[in-house]
């Protein structure tokens, strides 16, 4: 990817320094690949699908965090849908999905720290410190009404 923008680590928006919105921004280039996998039963009693996502996103800003890479504050690595129908007659339908997701990673620049050690869980750069949120996972059920 060519031409991404990104606020620039000194940027004022409510500050007395209000100017040209290009002025605060920088450009750069970025990374993204990956890999999804689906698998899907539509005949039968019991239906639903299986799908997989193997991804990674990255960019690169000139004048941000001294020219080193950055993952995407919409980077997860994995994430895995089950979903799972079971018709019992027909007019009760009972559903599952299970969801599972790698954590999402967010920024957070060097200077709001305010000397507080963020070491723990922090991979450290020279400008901006990055982490990814806990990986998570959830279970749905339900039985939706069916109208004859």
């Amino acid at each position: 990817m060519w031409h991404l923008i990104e606020h620039k680590e000194d940027a004022d928006y409510l500050g007395v320094a209000l100017g040209p919105w290009q002025d605060k921004i920088d450009n750069g280039r970025g990374w993204s690949y990956g890999a999804e996998f689906f698998l899907q039963k539509q005949l039968g009693r019991n239906t639903g699908w299986w799908g997989s996502a193997l991804s990674r996103t990255q960019r690169k800003i000139a004048a941000l965090n001294d020219c080193m890479k950055l993952p995407c504050t919409s980077d997860r690595h994995c994430v895995i849908s089950l979903v799972v129908n079971h018709r019992l007659c027909a007019l009760v339908l009972f559903l599952e999905t299970w969801v599972y997701g790698t954590g999402q990673s967010i920024w957070q620049l060097v200077e709001k720290l305010h000397g507080v050690n963020y070491d723990a869980g922090w991979l450290v750069g020279p400008g901006i410190t990055y982490r990814y949120v806990p990986m998570g996972h959830r279970m749905d059920q339900g039985s939706p009404p069916t109208i004859s």
